[in-house]
């Protein structure tokens, strides 16, 4: 028999969408929905996806003011095969072409443990959901002073159930005098999992700045901000063994086999930053920038780091005497230094961890990690010195 025969068939993908827009001067909107259904070439295998789109934007006070939001979301379902669609594959190639699948009258045998459970109800589901929203302001608030700021949110949630009910599996027995008999084989252990994993962020910042002409070359532009973000992770699976009762449900297995795993993060930061630019003519170019960054991965006498950077150009090609040098469109000469700060990938690293365990039924707590509470940020220095040019409007550099 050819496995991948057996296994495999045709699928039928669709989508489907829809998209309304319209509005006024003042405010214009986009809606849109739709969905994906996707039958897996496995039987068992399945993904469907419902998703929606809102924008919107949004002009008021005389233009003055400009709003614009965009929310979107998703809700998802994939269904897959207990042990995976993996096991499945290997086995298409490594069973024999002489292996019996169903004896009549019994069953499935040995070989056919994820057919068996996904017959008797078994299931491999995880759904996921996510959400998503952000919100962008911009005010004038005089001529030359603006007032800009945005909010972003995400959050996605992912719950997943494994279901194998008890099932019997058979396979042909071969006595010492060469007699064959049919019997059960050593079943698994039935079980049910449950898991669900949360994470999201929540981010934000404001910015307000000024720009002026003083006489008729110079120009400068000055801009202060703030901004957080938080991210935030939690996890946790609970799984019990030998089922009385074939119903997906935790509380129909052995309590003695009851397991239960989870953790949980969050991380936040905080900037303070500031900008400062000015020309000559648009020939000579200075650019300073200073930011104040706070992070909640290190100990509270390392949170802050400062970290400053400076620019300045000289557009050679704008001086007089390059007028008649028509081959050079552009010749920038341009040095920067400037100091930027990483932080560690750890969450906590600067405090001990510890983690609760069982070894041979004893109960004990045993520390995990050591934290260090001298770890600040990474700074990187860095110093470019650089020129960039145009030549007979066709090559770069």
């Amino acid at each position: 028999r050819d496995w991948a025969d057996f296994y495999f068939k045709p699928a039928i993908l669709h989508n489907h969408y829809v998209k309304l827009n319209g509005g006024t001067d003042q405010l214009a909107y986009t809606l849109s929905m739709g969905y994906l259904g996707q039958d897996g070439i496995l039987e068992g295998t399945e993904y469907d996806k419902y998703n929606f789109r809102i924008n919107t934007t949004s002009s008021l006070l005389k233009d003055r003011l400009k709003i614009s939001t965009n929310v979107a979301g998703y809700s998802g379902v994939k269904n897959d095969l207990v042990d995976g669609t993996g096991n499945t594959l290997y086995r298409i190639v490594a069973m024999s072409p002489m292996v019996n699948a169903k004896m009549e009258g019994y069953g499935w045998t040995d070989w056919f443990y994820d057919d068996a459970v996904r017959e008797a109800g078994g299931f491999n589901k995880t759904k996921t959901g996510n959400f998503s929203g952000n919100i962008n302001l911009q005010l004038s608030l005089l001529k030359n002073l603006r007032l800009e700021g945005a909010v972003n949110y995400d959050r996605t949630t992912e719950t997943g159930q494994i279901y194998a009910p008890n099932v019997d599996l058979y396979k042909v027995f071969t006595g010492a005098d060469g007699t064959q008999t049919i019997g059960k084989s050593t079943s698994r252990e039935s079980s049910i999992t449950e898991s669900t994993y949360r994470y999201g962020n929540l981010s934000s910042y404001v910015t307000l700045s000024y720009w002026a002409t003083a006489g008729d070359h110079h120009h400068f532009k000055v801009l202060a901000g703030w901004q957080q973000g938080q991210w935030d992770n939690k996890y946790y699976k609970a799984s019990r063994t030998r089922l009385t009762t074939n119903l997906p449900s935790l509380e129909v297995g052995d309590p003695s086999t009851q397991k239960n795993s989870s953790w949980e993060t969050e991380v936040k930061s905080m900037s303070l930053f500031g900008r400062f630019n000015y020309d000559y003519k648009e020939k000579y170019l200075v650019e300073a920038n200073i930011r104040y960054d706070g992070s909640s991965k290190f100990a509270e006498d390392h949170k802050w780091g400062v970290f400053p950077s400076f620019s300045a150009g000289w557009r050679i090609s704008q001086e007089a005497f390059m007028r008649n040098v028509r081959w050079i469109d552009e010749l920038k000469l341009r040095v920067n230094y400037g100091v930027a700060g990483n932080q560690i990938s750890a969450s906590y690293p600067y405090t001990n961890l510890w983690e609760v365990g069982e070894t041979d039924g004893q109960i004990g707590i045993t520390q995990s990690d050591t934290g260090n509470r001298n770890l600040s940020w990474e700074r990187n220095y860095q110093i470019d010195l650089g020129i960039d040019f145009r030549l007979w409007n066709r090559f770069y550099g």
